[in-house]
């Protein structure tokens, strides 16, 4: 963004459940909550660019796609431990819901 673009405040009244999932969501991307919401918008508005990958990009997401050791997680907990992130962020409820899921998926083998 240009130094002489001008800016203009937006203020929304959200529960503050939604805002931590915001700031989870944001953090977990490595930028802000007003970076997240206007790309958000943005991905929303109406567009007449056609926006085809690159040959790399391309390769890179077919690859992907083929991947069978893709890590797939329950929930924002189970990912954040994953890649050791801190998960003091998380609330309380995210993180009871998040040990139910992963015990449902504990298979113990009889020795």
């Amino acid at each position: 963004m240009r130094e002489s673009e001008k800016r203009s405040r937006l203020s929304i009244d959200i529960p503050e459940e939604e805002r931590l999932w915001l700031k989870v969501l944001a953090t977990s991307q490595r930028t802000s909550i007003n970076d997240l919401v206007l790309s958000c918008i943005r991905q929303h508005l109406p567009c007449d660019i056609e926006h085809v990958p690159n040959k790399k990009t391309a390769a890179s997401l077919v690859k992907s796609e083929c991947e069978k050791d893709t890590p797939i997680f329950g929930s924002p907990l189970e990912m954040f431990k994953y890649l050791g992130l801190p998960t003091k962020c998380l609330n309380q409820k995210s993180q009871k819901v998040s040990k139910k899921t992963s015990k449902k998926r504990v298979v113990k083998k009889k020795i």
